[in-house]
């Protein structure tokens, strides 16, 4: 089910079946007993193999990555089998707060990986995202990301970064953020998988090492000129639009 927390996830699907997109809902116990059927595939040694060499030494779990991998090989093999006619698929996952302590890691590394092979991934079951990644592949033919964006940059940020070195003021810059879901290959070379810390305070036992909240990538977006875009269908179902281009 869609979170009612956010008004961007749960918005009408209306919208979306006039632009001829398909929707299949599956819910989490669907996918947990898929995950669990892909225990110990023979395949998961080589999606470890590949996530460490993506990552580099010292930036990632490694008692972690078998776990991801198994999950990598869920997503894909629902993707093959769960497309029917349809020439491209997209997943709007839901990631919290059920998902780290039933599969046993935060999903957002891997959804990182598809979206950087062209399978766009949202997270929060956000199916107006989804789509939007979607639209921002077939316009660009590169990867693409799923933010957050709110204009509360701190002033001081704005200051050491920006004042004096480009003709913006502070009202002209936005925060974009997200838990970790960008692909490594837009991000700065310091990028690791990390954990999440909300949920770690939230889920976890005070005090303990993260463990299931383990699973984010984290990092800073590399530096380049952007275009961000959503499409979104607001509370009367129209289907609503926004684009800008930032440095």
């Amino acid at each position: 089910p869609r979170p009612q927390d956010f008004f961007a996830c749960n918005a009408p699907i209306k919208g979306l079946y006039e632009l001829g997109v398909e929707i299949e809902e599956n819910s989490e116990l669907d996918l947990l007993v898929s995950y669990k059927a892909h225990a110990n595939d023979p395949r998961i040694a080589d999606v470890c193999a590949d996530m460490a060499a993506e990552m580099g030494e010292g930036k990632y779990y490694p008692d972690l990555l078998a776990r991801m991998a198994q999950f990598e090989l869920t997503l894909l093999d629902w993707a093959d089998a769960h497309k029917g006619s349809k020439k491209y698929v997209a997943f709007a996952d839901k990631c919290w707060p059920a998902f780290p302590s039933q599969f046993g890691f935060e999903p957002c590394y891997v959804n990182s990986r598809l979206v950087s092979r062209g399978i766009p991934v949202s997270c929060e079951v956000d199916i107006y995202g989804a789509l939007s990644e979607y639209i921002g592949m077939c316009v660009t033919g590169d990867t693409v990301t799923l933010l957050d964006i709110n204009n509360s940059v701190p002033k001081y940020i704005y200051d050491e970064e920006i004042a004096g070195k480009f003709p913006y003021t502070l009202t002209d810059t936005f925060m974009g953020f997200h838990c970790g879901n960008t692909p490594s290959c837009k991000m700065c070379a310091d990028r690791a998988v990390k954990y999440q810390l909300i949920q770690h305070r939230l889920l976890e036992p005070a005090g303990s090492d993260p463990d299931f909240t383990r699973g984010t990538l984290e990092g800073d977006i590399a530096a380049s000129d952007i275009t961000f875009y959503r499409l979104q269908c607001d509370s009367e179902g129209n289907l609503r639009a926004y684009i800008a281009q930032g440095e």
